[in-house]
C-alpha cells in the first residue's frame, strides 16, 4: 500500500505559487492576469487543507476539491471565465468583511444564486461578520436533476453505458452517452427512453462526424418521443423479443448532401430513403440518399414526416407477423397526422451558407454574451466610488436630482473606466478581434431568430422553453448593441497602449 505524504504541504505551496507567478510574468508575453486554481481530492474521509496565500497584490487564488470543480463545470459549462470572475468577487468580499467559510462550493452557490455577485444588501459589509455554511448540496442536486446520469443497456451487445440528458430536463427523455462531454471524438449516438424499451439511434458511418448527423439523430429521437402515446401500446410485445431497438442511420457526406441541392436532374425513380430491418438484432437500417436533401430544405416538416413514415414501417417489420396489421400503412398515416401535423413543427433546419453567410459559423470564435458577473462588478465599483470618493450618503437619490446624478456621476464614472481600459490596449489586431467576436454575435442572433418558430412549435408543452427563448433574445440584442458600440468607439478613439487583448478584456469592454 502506498500513500501520499502531505506533511508540510502548506509550507511548500506558498513559495511554489510565488515561483510560478514570477516565471509567468517574466517569461511569457501577453499575460495580463493569472488565477491559481489549487485542486485537491481525498478518498474516504473528509480532508482539510489550508495554506497561506502569497501576499501579492494582483494574485488571485482559489482552492477546490476535484468533485466540486466537476459540479461547477457541469452547471456553468460554456462560461469560460466563471471561476476567474468568482475569484475576483470573493477576493473583494474577503478584503471588506470578516469572512468565514469552510467549503468553496458553498461560496460559489451564494455567488451564482445572487446573480454572480456578493452584493448581499444595501447595508455596508465593511468589517461585518459573514459566515457561509450551506449551498453545496443544492448545487450537487441541480447537477443530478440536469444530467440524470444512469447506466443503460448499450447498443453494443453485452455492454452497458452511462447516459446523460440532452436537453437538461427529464421532461424531454432524450439522452446521449456521457462520453459526449469529453473532448475525445466519439461516434454520434442518442437514446430515447419514452417507449416500452430503449431505442438507440446511432451513426453508421463513423468516419464523418458532422452537424448533419447530429440533427438527424436527434430529430428521429424527438419524433419517436412524440409518437409515444400512439406507438407505445402497439410495440409492447417487442419488450420480450429485444434488449434494445437500434436505428442505424446512414447519410451521404456533407459535401455530397449540400451539392445535391444544386442539381436539377433528379431521377423520379429513385426512392430517397431506404429501410432494411435485421429482426435477429432488432436493428432498423435507415439510408437517406442525396436525392432527399432538397426535400429537407422545405419551410414545413413534410420531409421529416416522410422520413418517419419509413422508420415506422421498420418498427412494423420487427413485430410478430400476427401483430403487423396493428401498424399498417393506414395506422402509420394516422400517427403521422396526429403527432407531426404538416407545419412548422420540425427539427432539421439547415440552409446554404453561401446564400446566408451570417449563418456560417466557420472560423468564428465562441459566442460571448454580456455577462451578469461583469455588470455586477461594475455596479460594485460604482458603489465604492460614490461612497469612498464622492462621499455620497447611503440612501435613495431624490427624484428631482436623479437625472443630474445619472449624467454627471454614473455616466461619467463608467465612461472614464471605458476610456482608460481602451486606451491601455495594444492596437495590433484589436479591431480584427472585436469584429470577429461581433460576427459570432451576428451568427447567434440570426440563428436564434431563424429557429424561434420551430422551437416554439416543438416544445409548446414545456413552459420553461418559452422563458429561455425570450431570455436568449434579450441577451442577444443587448450583446449585439454593446459590441457595435465598442467597435465604433475603438475606431473613433484608437488605443496606443501595450496591454494584450484577451477574453477577460473582451468581456469587460461591452459592460463599461
Amino acid at each position: 500500500m502506498a500513500y501520499w505524504n502531505l506533511n508540510n504541504i502548506e509550507t511548500k505551496l506558498e513559495p511554489h505559487i510565488k515561483e510560478i507567478y514570477k516565471y509567468t510574468f517574466t517569461n511569457l508575453s501577453g499575460i495580463n492576469e493569472v488565477l491559481f486554481l489549487s485542486v485537491f481530492q481525498g478518498v474516504g474521509r473528509q480532508i482539510v487543507v489550508s495554506f497561506n496565500q502569497p501576499k501579492i497584490e494582483s494574485l488571485l487564488s482559489i482552492g477546490l476539491f476535484a468533485s466540486d470543480l466537476e459540479t461547477i463545470t457541469l452547471l456553468e459549462g460554456g462560461k469560460s471565465l466563471v471561476l476567474w470572475k468568482y475569484a475576483i468577487s470573493i477576493s473583494r468580499l474577503k478584503q471588506q468583511a470578516n469572512f468565514v467559510s469552510f467549503n468553496e462550493l458553498n461560496n460559489l452557490f451564494h455567488y451564482i444564486k445572487n446573480d454572480y455577485s456578493y452584493y448581499l444588501s444595501d447595508q455596508s459589509i465593511v468589517n461585518k461578520d459573514i459566515f457561509i455554511q450551506d449551498g453545496a448540496g443544492e448545487l450537487r442536486q441541480e447537477v443530478i436533476n440536469q444530467r440524470d446520469y444512469h447506466a443503460v443497456p448499450s447498443y453494443i451487445p453485452n455492454y452497458f453505458t452511462e447516459v446523460t440528458l440532452l436537453y437538461s430536463t427529464r421532461e424531454i427523455p432524450i439522452y446521449i452517452p456521457r462520453s459526449f462531454l469529453s473532448t475525445i471524438p466519439q461516434p454520434l449516438t442518442c437514446l430515447l427512453e419514452a417507449l416500452p424499451l430503449y431505442v438507440w439511434i446511432i451513426q453508421k458511418n463513423q468516419e464523418e462526424v458532422n452537424n448533419l448527423y447530429r440533427e438527424f439523430l436527434v430529430a428521429i429521437a424527438y419524433w419517436l418521443w412524440q409518437f409515444n402515446p400512439s406507438l407505445n401500446p402497439i410495440i409492447q410485445s417487442l419488450v420480450s423479443q429485444y434488449r434494445v431497438i437500434i436505428i442505424q442511420l446512414s447519410l451521404p457526406s456533407s459535401k455530397t448532401w449540400f451539392e445535391a441541392n444544386k442539381r436539377q436532374n433528379f431521377s423520379e425513380d429513385i426512392t430517397p430513403i431506404n429501410i432494411t430491418v435485421d429482426t435477429s438484432s432488432g436493428t432498423i437500417n435507415v439510408t437517406i440518399l442525396p436525392e432527399a436533401s432538397r426535400n429537407f430544405l422545405q419551410v414545413d416538416n413534410s420531409a421529416e414526416r416522410e422520413m418517419m413514415k419509413y422508420i415506422l414501417t421498420g418498427f412494423r417489420e420487427l413485430l410478430p407477423e400476427q401483430e403487423q396489421e396493428n401498424l399498417s400503412d393506414e395506422i402509420i398515416s394516422k400517427i403521422i397526422e396526429i403527432h407531426p401535423p404538416l407545419g412548422l413543427k420540425k427539427q432539421i433546419i439547415y440552409l446554404d451558407s453561401s446564400i446566408n453567410p451570417e449563418l456560417d459559423p466557420k472560423k468564428l470564435p465562441a459566442y460571448q454574451k454580456v455577462q451578469k458577473a461583469d455588470i455586477n462588478k461594475l455596479l460594485d465599483d460604482l458603489g465604492d466610488y460614490l461612497n469612498s470618493v464622492k462621499k455620497y450618503p447611503q440612501g435613495k437619490i431624490p427624484e428631482n436630482e436623479r437625472t443630474k446624478f445619472l449624467n454627471n456621476e454614473v455616466f461619467g464614472f463608467f465612461y472614464s473606466k471605458l476610456k482608460k481600459l481602451v486606451a491601455s490596449l495594444n492596437p495590433e489586431n484589436l479591431l480584427e478581434n472585436l469584429i470577429s467576436y461581433h460576427e459570432a454575435i451576428v451568427h447567434q442572433v440570426n440563428e436564434h431568430r431563424l429557429t424561434i418558430p420551430t422551437r416554439l412549435a416543438c416544445f409548446s408543452s414545456i413552459p420553461e422553453r418559452y422563458k429561455n427563448i425570450q431570455k436568449e433574445m434579450l441577451e442577444n440584442n443587448q450583446t449585439a448593441l454593446a459590441s457595435r458600440f465598442i467597435i465604433e468607439y475603438v475606431v473613433a478613439q484608437p488605443p496606443t497602449g501595450i496591454r494584450a487583448f484577451s477574453l477577460s478584456i473582451y468581456d469587460r469592454l461591452p459592460n463599461n
